[in-house]
């Protein structure tokens, strides 16, 4: 069973994530300008399932990259243009596969070893919790939510070892009834062990990443976002 946690303080939150006011002042309603997010302004766009990317230069997360020692975004396109950032991604990893599943428990296995904690499976959800009803602090699958707004979702979750910050971040597409939802992550390590750990990390995660996505491109896109949102609500 998932507890929930307790809401934790400004200076925790930000011992792990400190977004600059330009970040915030540059932040809009997630429709993209002309050239602001250089893979959407493709003449040759396919919508083929997630693809790798950079980050939305509007988004909180992209102020977050320098000095980071790790980082990637992929994105895919979505239908469901009424839903905020943080459905889709437990829309996402609602609908984990099964070997990423696996994988996670395996991660879980080795990391005890080293003296990492167990972070649970990633579809982990509190049954029948509604998206709308997540709140600062709150877990989400094997992570914790630090910031909330329509277009943008930051989790994470960090040890001794490393931090981890997760974006999901939503942006309408120009002239097209869909959002781009791009997912980005970024690992800030602490020591030798940390980066130890993301050796066999790196490769196993650019392979999850848009195989959990996958779900949005596949599912969402059959039918309609309020279908999907009472799916995962």
């Amino acid at each position: 069973m998932l507890v929930k946690s307790s809401s934790p303080s400004p200076s925790h939150r930000l011992a792990i994530y400190t977004p600059s006011s330009s970040t915030r002042a540059s932040q809009h309603e997630g429709r993209l300008q002309p050239g602001a997010h250089p893979s959407v302004h493709t003449s040759n766009r396919m919508n083929e399932g997630p693809r790798e990317t950079t980050a939305p230069p509007s988004s909180l997360v992209a102020g977050l990259l320098v000095g980071s020692d790790f980082h990637d975004s992929w994105s895919v396109e979505s239908n469901a243009v009424e839903l905020p950032a943080l459905d889709h991604f437990i829309a996402a990893i609602g609908h984990t596969p099964k070997w990423v599943n696996a994988c996670m428990a395996l991660r879980n296995r080795t990391a005890s070893l080293l003296g990492l904690k167990d972070l649970g499976h990633l579809s982990a959800l509190i049954p029948g919790k509604s998206p709308s009803e997540y709140r600062l602090g709150d877990r989400v699958g094997i992570f914790t939510l630090f910031e909330n707004t329509f277009d943008e979702a930051l989790l994470g979750d960090k040890d001794k070892h490393l931090n981890v910050i997760l974006s999901v971040h939503r942006a309408l597409l120009p002239g097209e009834p869909k959002v781009l939802i791009t997912v980005t992550t970024v690992v800030h390590v602490h020591n030798s062990l940390g980066r130890i750990y993301m050796l066999p990390v790196k490769p196993m995660h650019r392979v999850i990443v848009p195989a959990v996505l996958d779900a949005i491109g596949n599912r969402m896109n059959r039918g309609s976002g309020t279908q999907w949102e009472r799916e995962v609500s």
